[in-house]
């Protein structure tokens, strides 16, 4: 039996992460895969996708900056790292009592990289992943935003850092993300 792959999604903050979610999920459907889709960016006003689990129907981000005090950066990494002291809830129930055909889970995470970078959350949550599942990173990149060396440079450097930070497989997706006002 094929082991089910954790797909997490991160990248800079409107890089089209949800994006590349709603592409795979879009992809996956057409060839009549099970898979499963997690909403980790409770900022996320609106997702084309409909989420099997959604972050934002558990934690309110603007309840966490009122009682805490706390500004939008802050109020985000402090509802992912609340939602994430029951992630391993979530891989259990994945894996227990999901469909056992279900092939991959696609996790899109929020834009604020210090979740896996400095905080140990995004630590965590790729670890409790690796015991249940074959887990991969894609970092999206916006190649719009990515124009001169110097912030390619960059944006390739976080992504060495997640790289180490995660110990976990990582591809670079490169995306043009269009948006339409």
């Amino acid at each position: 039996q094929l082991k089910k792959i954790a797909v997490v999604v991160t990248g800079y903050s409107a890089s089209g992460k949800t994006q590349i979610i709603y592409r795979l999920h879009s992809y996956i459907s057409g060839k009549k895969l099970n898979h499963f889709l997690i909403n980790l960016d409770p900022g996320a006003v609106e997702i084309p996708y409909q989420a099997n689990i959604d972050i934002r129907d558990n934690i309110n981000q603007y309840e966490i900056k009122n009682q805490f005090l706390i500004g939008p950066n802050n109020y985000v990494l402090t509802s992912l790292n609340l939602f994430l002291t029951k992630f391993n809830q979530v891989v259990d129930f994945i894996s227990k009592y999901i469909n056992k055909k279900l092939t991959y889970i696609f996790i899109d995470s929020p834009g604020q990289l210090e979740i896996f970078l400095w905080s140990i959350s995004g630590f965590i949550l790729i670890n409790l992943l690796k015991f249940s599942f074959k887990t991969i990173v894609i970092f999206v990149i916006d190649i719009f935003k990515n124009k001169d060396a110097h912030t390619i440079f960059l944006t390739i450097l976080t992504a060495l850092l997640l790289l180490f930070r995660l110990k976990s497989r990582i591809f670079l997706v490169k995306n043009v993300k269009i948006d339409f006002e």
